[in-house]
């Protein structure tokens, strides 16, 4: 979710003045209940905020806790400048930052943080408790004086620069509007008119809507973008309705219910089976003062089928119409019955963990990871999807190794396979794109990304997460403003496709691309035609993120 995403929820909900019942917290989540003219519920991540029908709350931590202490009222909800930061402000504040790792602020009436749900610091700007809460720097894009001294002295392309400043792949939409090709370098445009063009797309009517390519939902906006005409358009009824779906998509975000319904019920079977067969043994331990009991109790038991009777502190349950041993017979054969289910929910998980595990190394994989070389002789192993990533780390993460992630949700872990030798920092350049253009960044048509590595140790699966996705600890090594950039180049005869910071060091002919919407097979006929004589594999265009890039000249 960019800024220009957020500008348009908050105009489609006007939040302030909503008054808040209730505030929930989980790990990397905010939910609230708020009140204005009819009851709101308001989930806010780390990536994105919407409006849900329904949500379970958890018991109330201490960062709930402190919310509701300085957070309730009515709220004014404001997004600062053209940031990614939403801001809900009563009598204190809660800052919810949905940029790079993100974050939750609790903000006292003098701004001073009382509580973050993470501490974080950088060069001039420090998240913990008793310090005053600075803004993270930047250049307020609405600002029009601002936007004309940024926009003049860059160096970028304007749908480079419009996208590096809050629009994402709507800059190229602007650029079509204004009729300026979208590589155009900022200082060769005419920059009044690119800035008026910003105030009318943002003065666009709403009409939410998803995109998909070929039945596949590839991205969403909340109103209408000619540079998606030709592709198939969903309309919903709001931008949150967008927004929940597009988000339930993502693997990294989502669990298998599958899987989830499964383990519940294997853990409710084994518990059944353990009590059937207690009861049982139970009954024969006892048998002599039960049937004493219920022959005490006479003719009241007679016609009936169940009866609930306490022996020694237990409670069971038999039928007096049958003789005790028939009832101990029952007994084991509902537990049999249950175990048999039992077995067959293993059978069915044992499955799946062989059909996982039938690779046992990357190099052996049958095409299930995304590998190059870097130009200094590093092995760099990416993951395709949920599943690949949980078997990378998994089971082909030395304690040697680097690993990368792209700072989006929905992005491959990407791994150096160091042998024990330092990598270079060309090799972490080269990782750190090839993660980058891997990551969903590449559809929604970034310039950039921010990419971060950790060493192996700080990968941690933790109970509740779901496949492919885990837990980074201590500190994050970050390269900001990874380039999403590849390139078309022949290693030994063949085109491979390559990391663009792979031709730094190399004297090849290339060919480099980006994101964009040339779909493969016409970049693969470019391709042929640049590189006649050479080798051009049947996969290639399996090899271009997401199918589609345009070519960089």
């Amino acid at each position: 979710m960019n800024s220009a995403d957020i500008f348009f929820f908050l105009k489609e909900n006007n939040l302030s003045g909503a008054k808040i019942e209730k505030l929930y917290h989980k790990k990397g989540e905010v939910v609230m209940r708020l009140y204005k003219e009819k009851k709101i519920i308001l989930r806010i991540t780390k990536k994105f905020l919407s409006i849900v029908n329904e949500f379970s709350s958890d018991s109330a931590d201490t960062f709930a806790m402190t919310m509701r202490k300085h957070i309730y009222g009515r709220v004014d909800v404001v997004q600062h400048g053209f940031d990614r930061i939403v801001e809900f402000v009563d009598h204190g504040t809660l800052v919810c930052e949905m940029f790079r790792n993100g974050n939750f602020i609790i903000l006292d009436e003098n701004r001073t943080i009382v509580l973050p749900e993470e501490i974080q610091k950088w060069k001039g700007r420090t998240i913990k408790p008793s310090e005053t809460y600075q803004y993270p720097p930047g250049t307020n894009i609405l600002d029009k004086s601002a936007f004309l001294e940024e926009f003049s002295k860059s160096e970028k392309s304007v749908a480079s620069f419009l996208g590096m400043h809050g629009f994402g792949i709507y800059g190229e939409e602007i650029c079509k509007s204004a009729g300026i090709d979208k590589s155009s370098k900022c200082k060769d445009v005419d920059v009044e008119k690119i800035y008026n063009e910003i105030m009318a797309f943002l003065n666009r009517p709403l009409k939410p809507n998803l995109i998909y390519d070929n039945g596949k939902l590839i991205d969403f906006s909340p109103v209408e973008l000619s540079i998606y005409d030709g592709y198939e358009k969903k309309y919903v009824k709001t931008f949150s309705d967008a927004l929940n779906e597009f988000f339930a998509d993502d693997v990294e975000e989502k669990v298998s219910s599958v899987d989830r319904i499964r383990d519940e019920k294997l853990q409710k079977y084994e518990e059944l089976e353990r009590e059937l067969l207690d009861t049982a043994v139970f009954i024969q331990e006892n048998i002599d003062y039960i049937e004493f009991f219920i022959k005490s109790l006479g003719g009241r038991v007679k016609g009936m089928k169940k009866l609930k009777i306490n022996v020694n502190g237990r409670n069971i349950t038999i039928d007096p119409s049958k003789s005790l041993m028939k009832n101990v017979s029952n007994y084991y054969e509902r537990a049999k019955e249950v175990k048999n289910k039992i077995e067959k929910i293993k059978s069915l998980q044992s499955e799946k963990k062989k059909s996982s595990e039938s690779v046992s190394t990357p190099e052996n994989d049958g095409g299930m990871f995304r590998t190059f070389t870097t130009s200094d002789g590093f092995k760099v192993i990416a993951g395709k999807d949920a599943e690949t990533n949980e078997l990378l780390i998994k089971k082909h993460l030395d304690k040697w190794d680097i690993v990368f992630h792209a700072d989006i949700v929905g992005a491959p872990f990407t791994v150096i396979k160091s042998g024990k030798k330092l990598p270079s920092a060309q090799a972490i350049k080269e990782a750190a794109q090839f993660a980058a253009c891997y990551s969903r960044a590449w559809k929604r048509r970034l310039g950039t990304i921010d990419v971060y590595w950790v060493h192996p140790n700080q990968v941690k699966k933790v109970p509740g997460l779901p496949k492919g996705s885990f837990q980074i600890q201590g500190k994050r090594n970050y390269l900001r403003n990874v380039e999403l950039k590849l390139c078309f180049i022949p290693i030994k005869g063949v085109i491979n496709v390559l990391p663009f910071e792979a031709t730094k060091v190399s004297d090849k002919k290339y060919v480099a691309f980006g994101p964009g919407t040339t779909k493969a097979k016409e970049l693969v006929s470019v391709v042929r035609k640049e590189f006649n004589g050479y080798q051009i594999p049947q996969n290639l265009s399996e090899k271009i993120p997401y199918g589609e890039g345009d070519i960089i000249r």
